[in-house]
């Protein structure tokens, strides 16, 4: 037996799909596009309060026989009284109302005193395509002409009609096709369908009818009338339309609009704000990124991510920047760590998943509201921040050249920027300061769905690789490429300071000083009544103030090396603790398990020695923090440095044992190797070396299914030369990231499991101790990337 569905399911689908008067105002358009309409027209005709409607229309189907002229004279007047003088054609409507002779006559008019109308020009519906399609909710009609043919449909799910219903209670179709000589005609009242509770949907007589014959020179089309209207509109309603949701609806950025949409007040045009050129061409950076489907050098599957990046105005010194660019380029052996969920693979994103994804491009302008000021073009002062604050909210995703909502509007953050920027340095790249979006299409991108209520893109795997990707581009890319540029300016604008010069020549000076000090008290013993010892002690004073800020600051600066190792250890540290906070939580996780399983009956010996293994692991984390506690974390000492590699290679034996690595060490030859500096430092390095190496070890088993290939790091010391080899067979490095992966805060792994931090510390605190750290190019693994870092400690032997 088939289900049976009430008539009144179809307002509550209304009420529950289409969430807003912009929302339905975007469906019906849509529904023009499809129709191929190049214009559309929407119409807003308001000539009476909606409350006197409403009220006039109670009264007349409450009235009894004896009332009715009486009440037909009344309802008259109030409407003389309320309508509204502006409204289009008020004057032949109120002739109307004076010629009625009938309360129904009345209530007919009232039905039709405010209404919204979209016509448009295209190809029409037939009547029986009128019955077959526009009458079945959910009609797969434009889904089928998407799939066979090659033009874009905005349509598939069936479901634009109900958009009316957002609008008004009573809805009335004309439409035509090329070949029909009379117009088509369907009426829909919607409160027929919740008049009665019980009543069925196919109870609800809905039929097209064959209407009026077409004259010679009107244009064949469909124009849909909303009457009844659900709230009062006013010019500055349809205004806000316009600019929160048309002026966004068609991409603002394209040079050219894929319909044309008119909007009109009582006759008169309320405009729909265009983008202007001046606005891009005062941006102060630019982004503009590609994703595309390649092939790897064995012509198996790769993707490719790759963008480029222009820094115009600096927001450290406010002075426009010359020829500062640069450019990434990410494929599927970068990105891998950027979906790699080491707790669940549920929700895991591979390379089947990216390819279908599909190609998409982003575009971005970025601004500094600080930095903006009005301008004058053309006689006009235009402000620059307004149109910023018009335009900005992150970036958009436009489908076709059609915006889905609500991505880029003001209470939209979907790439989660303003809490990602407002961590950064300057509160750099949040939604205020950028105006960009992000396109794809239904072609090439057939797994990025609407949701049914048109509120933003369907989860799946596809959408979250979607906003991975944006967020990388955005916030490692971009962000991390205006920092970069940001300090190396300060840098400069920096004067290095010669304190031994300073010192010579603020010897000099004093000794001048005093000369004239002690004229000046000559000059007091000869003339006392002049007051001059006063003037000379006072300067004196001065003098000897400034000599010992001189060198408050010489100390200050002297000691800023130390200071330096002093935050490098202290971020060194927070990286560690939480590491450990991590493997705390794993081992107890692990413990507690293991102890269930005992209560069931589990093979207990095996269980306990499970949990042994998780306690020693962690014991050996923990005695790898040990140096870099207490007051000796920054003191120089004498160590072998084999027992300092074992030590630190010992507490990832544990992990290696249980993610399958084969983890080795090998010195040449094996002798000790004395090393007089920082004992945390090198333990420091070497933690945050395998750290990263465990990760992409793991990013590139889920991701690429390497079963049978041996996951391996090898640390190869070379105690002649002074330096150590650190290699793993994970996806590699490419080479143009040789030094990026350096960089503070750059990082491509997945967000919250990575901070951009463990390369920069092991670099700076290598250098601080006279160490080096590079990625050697002599290593390169199939795919062409750097496998192996190389770390030089020669000018730290003892």
């Amino acid at each position: 037996m088939p289900f049976k569905v009430t008539a009144r399911t179809i307002l509550q689908l209304g009420g529950e799909l289409i969430s807003s008067d912009g929302v339905a105002f975007y469906e019906l358009i849509k529904n023009a596009f499809d129709a191929g309409s190049k214009r559309v027209i929407v119409d807003v005709a308001n000539r009476l309060p909606i409350e006197i409607v409403e009220s006039l229309l109670e009264d007349i189907s409450s009235v009894g026989e004896t009332k009715q002229d009486r009440l037909l004279k009344a309802v008259k007047e109030k409407i003389h009284y309320h309508a509204e003088s502006n409204a289009r054609g008020i004057v032949d409507w109120l002739r109307e109302v004076d010629a009625a002779a009938k309360l129904d006559e009345l209530a007919s008019l009232l039905l039709d005193a405010n209404t919204i109308s979209f016509t448009d020009f295209g190809h029409g519906m037939s009547l029986a395509e009128l019955d077959a399609n526009y009458l079945t909710v959910g009609t797969p009609h434009r889904k089928l002409e998407r799939l066979n043919s090659t033009k874009t449909i905005l349509g598939e799910k069936g479901i634009g009609r109900l958009s009316t219903m957002r609008l008004g209670k009573h809805l009335w179709v004309q439409t035509a096709t090329a070949e029909d000589t009379h117009w088509n005609i369907l009426e829909i009242d919607w409160g027929d369908f919740g008049d009665e509770i019980g009543k069925l949907i196919e109870d609800v007589d809905v039929s097209p009818v064959k209407g009026d014959m077409i004259e010679t020179e009107e244009k064949r089309g469909t124009t849909v009338w909303i009457s009844r209207l659900n709230e009062n509109w006013s010019r500055s309603k349809l205004a806000e339309i316009a600019n929160d949701d048309i002026a966004r609806l068609l991409d603002p950025f394209a040079s050219s609009r894929r319909i044309a949409v008119t909007l009109k007040y009582n006759g008169q045009r309320v405009p729909v704000p265009r983008m202007s050129e001046i606005l891009t061409e005062r941006a102060h950076g630019i982004l503009e990124s590609r994703f595309e489907l390649a092939k790897t050098r064995n012509g198996g599957k790769d993707v490719r991510f790759s963008g480029d990046i222009e820094y115009l105005v600096s927001s450290a010194t406010g002075e426009k920047l010359e020829g500062r660019r640069t450019s990434f380029v990410h494929n599927y052996d970068d990105l891998c760590g950027l979906f790699n969920d080491q707790k669940s693979s549920d929700f895991d994103i591979d390379l089947d998943t990216l390819y279908s994804l599909g190609p998409f491009t982003l575009k971005c302008y970025w601004f500094n509201r600080r930095l903006i000021k009005k301008i004058t073009v053309n006689e006009e002062v235009l402000d620059l921040k307004s149109l910023i604050r018009q335009w900005s909210g992150g970036l958009a995703l436009y489908r076709d050249g059609f915006r889905v909502p609500p991505y880029g509007s003001e209470e939209d953050d979907w790439l989660d920027l303003d809490r990602r920027a407002l961590a950064s340095q300057g509160y750099k790249v949040n939604r205020a300061q950028l105006i960009g979006k992000v396109d794809i299409s239904a072609a090439a991108n057939p797994k990025l769905e609407d949701q049914t209520n048109r509120e933003g893109l369907r989860d799946c795997p596809e959408k979250r690789a979607l906003i991975n990707l944006c967020k990388l581009a955005l916030e490692n890319e971009f962000r991390g490429y205006l920092i970069e540029v940001d300090e190396e300016l300060r840098a400069k604008g920096k004067q290095k300071v010669d304190f031994g010069e300073l010192s010579d020549q603020l010897s000099e000076v004093e000794e001048k000083i005093n000369q004239s000090l002690d004229a000046l008290l000559n000059k007091h013993d000869q003339k006392p009544e002049l007051g001059l010892a006063t003037v000379e002690k006072r300067l004196r004073s001065a003098y000897d103030t400034v000599v010992d800020v001189v060198e408050e600051m010489q100390s200050t600066v002297e000691a800023t090396e130390d200071e330096k190792s002093k935050l490098l250890h202290l971020a060194a540290l927070g990286l560690s603790v939480e590491k450990l906070a991590h493997e705390l939580n794993r081992t107890t996780r692990h413990a507690l398990e293991a102890l269930h399983g005992i209560q069931k009956g589990k093979d207990a010996d095996s269980l306990r020695e499970a949990a042994e293994i998780q306690l020693v692991s962690l014991q050996k984390r923990l005695q790898n923090l040990d140096p870099q506690l207490g007051p000796k974390r920054n003191r120089k000492e004498e160590f072998d440095l084999r027992d300092c590699i074992r030590l630190a290679v010992g507490a990832y034996e544990g992990k290696a044992k249980r993610h399958g690595v084969e983890l080795s060490v090998q010195f040449h030859p094996n002798r000790p190797i004395n090393l007089k500096t920082v004992k945390a430092c090198v333990i420091q390095v070497l933690h945050n070396l395998l750290d990263n190496s465990f990760y992409w070890l793991t990013a590139k088993r889920r991701k690429h299914d390497i079963v049978d290939e041996r996951r391996k790091i090898e640390i190869i010391v070379n105690a002649q030369d002074g330096t150590f080899k650190f290699f793993d067979n994970g996806p590699g490095i490419a080479p143009e990231n040789r030094e990026r992966v350096f960089r503070e805060f750059y990082t491509l792994k997945k967000s919250g499991e990575g901070k951009g931090l463990g390369l920069f510390i092991a670099r700076e605190l290598l250098e601080l101790y006279g160490g080096t750290i590079t990625l050697s190019e002599e290593n390169v693994n199939e795919n062409g990337r750097l496998t192996t870092f190389l770390v030089d400690f020669s000018g730290m032997k003892a």
